[in-house]
């Protein structure tokens, strides 16, 4: 009942910022030249344009290159690794006074803190999904996409919620 009005597929377009502040268990990287520091001082986060596919058939979230590429996807996963989605959210690692990183979500928004902006002043739609084994960070300048995309998480994320509970 909730993926019934739903498309079969959605794709599209969104920019991906790279895994540079975090691995793919959501740690802080420490290995890369530039050190910790330079991750919380400095702006250095990087992004690469993606094709991204939600496919409610197939019961499958992917990314690749561009379209053509598909067939052998980046990431594939599958919809029950869904775990959360947030709109207008980034996270980003924060120093407390002893030293330690602790993991801040900040709504892009907020123009009082230092905040992941994204590739550029034109990708103002930003969102974060939490799959069971990473997290994406995703940026477009297209807002009708973006919560396209985030309304088909979200519903599925329920669904996934009500079977969980039955």
């Amino acid at each position: 009942m909730l993926l019934n009005n739903l498309a079969p597929t959605i794709e599209g377009y969104f920019w991906k910022r790279k895994s540079l502040y975090f691995d793919k268990k959501d740690n802080l990287k420490t290995t890369f030249l530039g050190g910790l520091l330079s991750k919380v001082k400095l702006k250095i986060a990087k992004y690469d344009r993606r094709y991204f596919k939600l496919d409610i058939q197939d019961f499958v979230f992917s990314y690749a290159k561009d379209p053509a590429s598909l067939a052998t996807p980046n990431y594939c996963t599958s919809l029950r690794n869904l775990v959360s989605v947030k709109r207008n959210i980034v996270t980003m690692p924060e120093e407390d006074e002893e030293g330690n990183i602790q993991y801040k979500e900040m709504n892009i928004l907020e123009t009082t803190h230092e905040i992941d902006r994204g590739p550029n002043e034109a990708c103002q739609n930003v969102f974060e999904l939490k799959v069971a084994d990473r997290m994406f960070t995703l940026y477009t300048t297209d807002n009708i996409m973006m919560e396209k995309f985030v309304l088909y998480f979200e519903k599925i994320i329920e669904l996934k919620m009500q079977v969980l509970h039955v």
